[in-house]
């Protein structure tokens, strides 16, 4: 499946040099309230099932956008609960690689 990433553009060189680098998904829960990934424990990227949804993330985080474009196909991937069915975690401890597809506010 392809997967589309949100990030702001400090990261374009190291997503560039390494791939998207995984994260713990947010080790801090801001909402008890809403079933989320944060504070789970796992380790993965979160990516947008269309680039549309990508976009809308990027703006509503005031990201100085570049969208990126992965597959997802070889990972373990769970649904995002915070994001409705439009988004995904994809569980890995390893980069990956990432194609630039989108750089609306360069």
């Amino acid at each position: 499946m392809k997967l589309y990433h949100a990030t702001d553009r400090e990261n374009l060189e190291s997503i560039t040099e390494v791939g998207l680098f995984p994260g713990d998904g947010g080790t801090k829960v801001r909402d008890k309230t809403r079933d989320t990934i944060q504070g789970s424990g796992l380790i993965g990227v979160f990516g947008f099932t269309s680039l549309e949804e990508a976009i809308n993330f990027a703006i509503d985080n005031n990201y100085d956008g570049l969208i990126y474009e992965f597959d997802s196909s070889d990972y373990d991937t769970i649904d995002d609960p915070e994001y409705d069915d439009v988004a995904k975690f994809v569980i890995t401890s390893t980069p990956i690689a990432a194609k630039l597809i989108f750089e609306q506010w360069a």
